[in-house]
């Protein structure tokens, strides 16, 4: 059943004694787990009446408003510069409880279209969140995982979702090691709010003055709150955002975790996990084809990268002894004979004994993608040509109505430089380096493949 905002105005009589209504008023706001509606008294005081639609969203809203007494006690005390939902009263319809409270302050604003005074302004305030004394949350019977906990509840969802559907072998075998490294996960625990969306944080000119959506707070690892940030705002302004959230939640203290970016970008690329299996429990066929696509992009993105790609998962077993000089020069001489028959030609670059496991040969991609960004004048020499931006990332509008797919988790972020040419011999000779390292990458890539159950029988 869907309620209409006069049947949230009556819930709201219900749930507030001698509240006389008037009438009801913006916003009227619909997700998958709330509905959401603007009460007006008849004394012009504006109220907000939340209806959990599912049994998630249900424990959602209890549990801030479980924690909202304590938060409102840490503002009192001066230790927050933010307020916080007030509840004044509760009502039950067809088995849950709607709150009701007193309208926030301040409007919501879009992260992407943040500058870096704005991104200053999330930094200290997600800093004061995260230095929240523990016990605020314990006491209101939320989550408290220590960072061993973290990483056990992050590897077994990364195992169930291997059992569920498909996950690209170069993702898997990334976060896999990533998981291994004990220093990633030597870090303090803290406070985290668990739901940073825009909005969940309200705007007064230039400062937030609430601070909504603590449903999922719980003590775990900060960088929780930072990875949703690093795919919402540009590069240069999530660089202001860190400089402040470091700043007041270290200070001048040298004890600043050195390897929450880390994690945070881990978690950025984890939530296409999330996303996977939300369409596996739902059954949703569209959103599982949605995430599926996002994480071959990310992987494409990840294994392209040297500084990213987690490399082969097991060596060859009989290395041919070479002297590494020469093999150097002669692999750059055929190479670079090989890229100049390629180019002369739409025939594939194929690597001696290299099997290829998707049918074109890295160097060949490499090859036609140069290829595809000159063109030919009439005199023959190379012009670059207009590059398209291919993320692929969906967009989501921001709007409450939107559909699951408009919902979907942001691809992460991904800075990259295209190479220019000044003519064609210079194009040849990158060409010559791109493929030395594509060979390499490309017996990786099949031996992965290939082992990605079992390793190779000796």
């Amino acid at each position: 059943m869907k309620l209409s905002s006069l049947h949230l105005a009556a819930l709201a009589v219900v749930a507030v004694d001698g509240l006389n209504v008037a009438g009801t008023r913006p916003p009227y706001i619909t997700t998958d787990d709330f509905i959401l509606s603007g009460v007006l008294d008849s004394e012009g005081g504006h109220w907000i009446v939340k209806y959990p639609r599912t049994d998630q969203g249900g424990t959602f809203l209890e549990a801030e408003s479980a924690l909202a007494d304590a938060l409102i006690t840490e503002l009192r005390a001066g230790r927050l510069s933010f307020d916080v939902i007030h509840p004044r009263g509760y009502a039950t319809f067809d088995g849950r409880r709607a709150v009701v409270y007193p309208a926030p302050l301040g409007k919501a604003r879009r992260f992407e279209s943040m500058d870096g005074g704005y991104a200053r302004e999330v930094g200290r305030t997600l800093a004061a969140i995260h230095s929240l004394n523990p016990e605020v949350i314990t006491r209101a019977g939320l989550p408290s995982y220590d960072a061993a906990g973290v990483r056990e509840r992050l590897l077994t969802e990364l195992e169930d979702a291997t059992d569920a559907a498909r996950i690209p072998a170069v993702l898997r075998r990334r976060w896999l090691n990533m998981f291994d490294d004990d220093e990633l996960w030597e870090f303090r625990t803290g406070v985290v709010h668990g739901d940073i969306a825009d909005e969940n944080f309200l705007w007064s000119e230039n400062a937030i003055r609430t601070v909504l959506g603590f449903g999922e707070a719980h003590v775990g690892d900060p960088a929780v709150d930072i990875a949703p940030l690093l795919a919402s705002f540009e590069n240069d302004v999530f660089h202001e955002f860190f400089e402040a959230y470091s700043h007041a939640i270290h200070g001048e203290e040298d004890d600043a975790d050195p390897h929450v970016l880390e994690r945070a970008t881990l978690m950025s690329e984890f939530a296409l996990v999330r996303w996977l299996m939300h369409g596996v429990l739902s059954g949703d066929a569209k959103v599982i084809d949605d995430a599926t696509v996002m994480l071959d992009q990310l992987a494409i993105e990840i294994d392209s990268n040297p500084d990213t790609s987690p490399g082969p998962a097991w060596h060859l077993d009989s290395p041919i002894p070479v002297d590494n000089d020469l093999a150097i020069g002669a692999t750059s001489a055929t190479i670079i004979a090989s890229t100049s028959n390629a180019l002369a030609s739409d025939a594939p670059i194929e690597a001696d004994g290299a099997q290829r496991a998707h049918g074109v040969s890295p160097l060949h991609a490499s090859t036609e993608t140069a290829r595809s960004s000159y063109e030919a004048d009439g005199d023959g020499s190379a012009n670059p040509s207009e590059s398209s931006d291919g993320s692929g990332a969906p967009n989501s509008s921001g709007d409450a109505d939107s559909s699951d797919t408009a919902n979907s988790p942001k691809s992460p972020k991904r800075a990259g430089k295209e190479a220019e040419f000044a003519d064609p011999t210079a194009l040849t000779a990158d060409l010559a380096l791109t493929a030395d390292f594509a060979l390499t990458a490309d017996v990786a890539l099949t031996a992965d493949v290939a082992s990605e159950d079992e390793p190779p029988a000796a």
